[in-house]
């Protein structure tokens, strides 16, 4: 449960990154679900090959930082893209026809 709130805390930092950067908040938002979910379920894999069955901690741990660093990745993905205000003017121009 406590993952799932993390998860939307960082869709919301990822939503409000890509609407500084003029990119749509929904596909970004489901990347960075797809991706933490992927590496997850790779993290774990990793994880019970490492340390076995019989360690869940340190399983359920590895697929928690895995997870991160998909959220980071993304993060670092979308700050690529260079600053594009939504409210620029020059922008807007003959849009409301």
């Amino acid at each position: 449960m406590l993952e799932i709130i993390i998860l939307i805390f960082l869709c919301k930092e990822i939503s409000k990154l890509a609407y500084q950067k003029g990119q749509k908040a929904s596909k970004w938002k489901m990347y960075c679900i797809l991706a933490w979910f992927v590496t997850e379920i790779i993290g774990w894999v990793v994880g019970l090959v490492w340390f076995g069955a019989n360690n869940l901690f340190s399983v359920i741990l590895i697929g928690f930082l895995f997870s991160f660093t998909s959220y980071l990745f993304i993060k670092f993905q979308l700050n690529k893209f260079p600053y594009r205000p939504m409210d620029d003017d020059i922008e807007n121009i003959g849009r409301s026809l």
